[in-house]
């Protein structure tokens, strides 16, 4: 269980973003930090049950990192690593259509071995049991009966792609996010 956060004072987009991740990760709440402080944070996500935050810095009025932390009663760590967005396509600039609440998310790594450590980090950061390693899209649809949510993570010609699908039927949610990792 996660809480999403903005940064301190973000931008329409990064409160956009935010939101939508809050759509389509299970078990999520979002929050806009305003001037809490981590330390504030942590506890406010352990009061609600929640053991990791997903912070989402914000730059030049674009949403700009990713990072996540784990959060116990008495303090709270940051897992190794970022990631640094490129580039996002909120689920409005996708469809008109509403994203459904999803119920539970698998990840999946469409990218092949460089894609392995975009997809750890996720793993460790949404606290995911494990992910899957596919060679195509098609393949995702095999798994309709142990999640509705598809994260992807997909290679581009600098970084990756990850981007969100309704499993059965299969069609895209959003939002997609441009990243590259940083350890």
């Amino acid at each position: 269980m996660i809480l999403i956060v903005s940064s301190r004072r973000p931008a329409q987009r990064t409160r956009s973003l935010v939101k939508d991740l809050n759509r389509v990760i299970p078990n999520s709440a979002r929050m806009n930090r305003g001037k809490k402080s981590i330390k504030d944070l942590q506890k406010i996500a352990v009061g609600m049950g929640y053991d990791r935050i997903m912070l989402i810095g914000s730059k030049g009025g674009e949403p700009s990192t990713i990072r996540f932390l784990r959060v116990f009663p008495d303090g709270f760590e940051y897992i190794d690593g970022w990631l640094k967005i490129i580039h996002v396509t909120l689920r409005r600039e996708i469809t008109k259509k509403r994203a459904p609440a999803m119920n539970s998310l698998c990840i999946f790594n469409v990218a092949g071995e460089r894609g392995y450590d975009v997809a750890r980090y996720l793993q460790e950061g949404l606290n995911i049991d494990m992910f899957r390693n596919v060679s195509s899209l098609d393949e995702v649809s095999k798994y309709y009966d142990e999640c509705d949510c598809a994260l992807l993570i997909l290679l581009l010609e600098k970084g990756f792609m990850i981007d969100f699908f309704h499993v059965e039927p299969f069609f895209e949610l959003g939002p997609r996010i441009k990243v590259d990792l940083i350890e």
